[in-house]
């Protein structure tokens, strides 16, 4: 297992290794300003809404999305009114479905880890958000149904990486817990496949909502 995910690091995009390391400053960043800042916790449900891209194009296909379940927890860091760091580890099912000339369907879970840079507008009641940043996925399970074959785990990536843009709300309910809602679109930056000939490219919306308590 080490030595896969190492050839994939090595056999990845310059891109998706920026992407990493975007994810890693931001991170430590959050982390040595966190003692001075407020920080809230919560927890978040949501649905995921993914579709794929095939290099090269599969003739004749024909694709549909794949809806499924997207939730964990999340940690905000607020540096003040306006600048936060979001982190979350969510349960994210992604996948795609084929729907001519044949039928399959791909269900991709993952961990997935979002780590974003958020700015905020508003008052102390309501505050309007944009948020984005790297989100890795690192894969749970797979579960495949195509040409009579229900399990081609070997053939997905341990990795997937994608960068998230979106924005939402934040409602303050009391003191102790405010409620947030926000929607996103995740673009897909890493081939997912092992297969050398083609990739996969997997991008998806996400809508969530969550309730977090300041700390």
């Amino acid at each position: 297992m080490l030595r896969g995910s190492i050839k994939e690091w090595n056999d990845g995009s310059a891109r998706t290794r920026t992407v990493v390391t975007i994810a890693l400053v931001i991170f430590f960043a959050g982390v040595s300003c966190a003692s001075a800042q407020e920080i809230s916790v919560g927890g978040r449900i949501g649905t995921d809404w993914s579709s794929s891209v095939h290099d090269p194009e599969l003739a004749g296909a024909g694709f549909a999305s794949h809806v499924g379940f997207a939730g964990g927890i999340q940690a905000d860091v607020w540096f003040d009114d306006m600048w936060a760091i979001s982190v979350q580890a969510l349960y994210d099912q992604k996948g795609y479905k084929v729907v001519s000339p044949f039928t399959a369907s791909d269900v991709y879970t993952y961990l997935e880890i979002p780590i974003l840079a958020k700015v905020g507008i508003g008052s102390t009641l309501a505050k309007f958000y944009m948020e984005a940043g790297p989100s890795i996925g690192y894969k749970l399970a797979v579960k495949t149904e195509r040409y009579g074959v229900t399990n081609l785990d070997s053939t997905i990536k341990s990795t997937d990486i994608s960068f998230y843009l979106g924005g939402g709300i934040q409602y303050r309910l009391s003191e102790d817990a405010f409620l947030v809602s926000d929607i996103g679109y995740a673009f897909g930056l890493s081939n997912i496949s092992t297969e050398a000939i083609g990739k996969i490219t997997l991008s998806n919306i996400r809508f969530g909502l969550g309730a977090m308590f300041p700390l």
